[in-house]
């Protein structure tokens, strides 16, 4: 049970796929692994542990052996099936009467398991220092959005079938009256930032149901991201557990796998090789 609830402590701290890179740095950093950074000259020492993260939400890690004379490879992604938010403006007025968020797909999804329970958004923003763009994760920890079904009298086929129009039946409710730039704040407010720094934005919906379990004897988990978090988490602790052999120990997280991963974070980047 010990392990189970770790397990859900991984899925509550990661938000998005960025919150999840910077959950899985913060257990190695927890567990005496260093942080190599690409540009940097590196200079390792034999049995060493070290870490490589990109873009927050991608990360290599490794045991150095020099007598090692193969990798022991696993692999998993960050990236989970969501609704990122559109380029700005971000708002949409409905009806003349309130207002919804522009969203879009992102990976291959369950539509209906997102309607009719409190979401909020999650992910990285882009912050204007005195030094240039800093990136930040940037969590909004409240209820924020609904995307609402419809009642069964408005449409009495819903149980029959059903599909969904993502640009008409998916976009999220945010506000009960037309508002422009409402949103910005409350991601500022989140970051700890003030409104005019923040440059862009590169958020999801995430659901705020925390991980779970449940049935008769607690055998059951119930959790939204368990594709793919729950494989980057038994990676992870298989990685972190296991004894060293004759193969050097890698462990690898990408992310945009759910788009394809030909991104600079994906496994069909260069990332690995390099």
């Amino acid at each position: 049970m010990e392990q189970i609830r770790d397990l859900m402590t991984y899925l509550d701290a990661s938000p998005s796929a960025a919150h999840a890179g910077e959950e899985t740095a913060r257990r190695l950093t927890a567990a005496g692994y260093t942080r190599l950074y690409e540009g940097d000259a590196w200079h390792l020492t034999p049995g060493g542990k070290y870490f490589v993260q990109r873009d927050f939400s991608a990360i290599i890690a490794f045991r150095y052996r020099t007598e090692a004379r193969s990798f022991m490879i696993t692999a998993s992604h960050s990236d989970s099936p969501t609704f990122r938010l559109s380029p700005a403006p971000w708002e949409v007025a409905a009806a003349g009467k309130y207002t919804r968020l522009s969203v879009e797909k992102y990976g291959g999804m369950l539509s209906a398991t997102w309607m009719d329970r409190p979401l909020s958004l999650a992910g990285v923003i882009a912050v204007r220092t005195p030094e240039g763009i800093r990136m930040q994760t940037v969590c909004v920890d409240r209820d924020l959005l609904i995307i609402p079904s419809v009642a069964i009298h408005m449409n009495r086929s819903a149980n029959e079938n059903a599909s969904y129009n993502p640009a008409v039946d998916m976009q999220p409710l945010f506000a009960g009256e037309v508002t422009e730039g409402a949103l910005l704040p409350i991601l500022a407010e989140a970051a700890g930032v003030n409104p005019a720094d923040v440059a862009g934005a590169e958020l999801g919906l995430y659901n705020r149901q925390r991980a779970t379990v449940l049935g008769a004897k607690g055998e059951f988990i119930a959790a939204a991201r368990l594709d793919d978090l729950g494989c980057a988490y038994a990676a992870l602790q298989a990685f972190l557990t296991a004894g060293d052999g004759a193969a050097m120990p890698v462990y690898v997280l990408f992310d945009h796998e759910e788009i394809g991963s030909a991104t600079p974070d994906g496994a069909a980047s260069t990332y690995l090789a390099d």
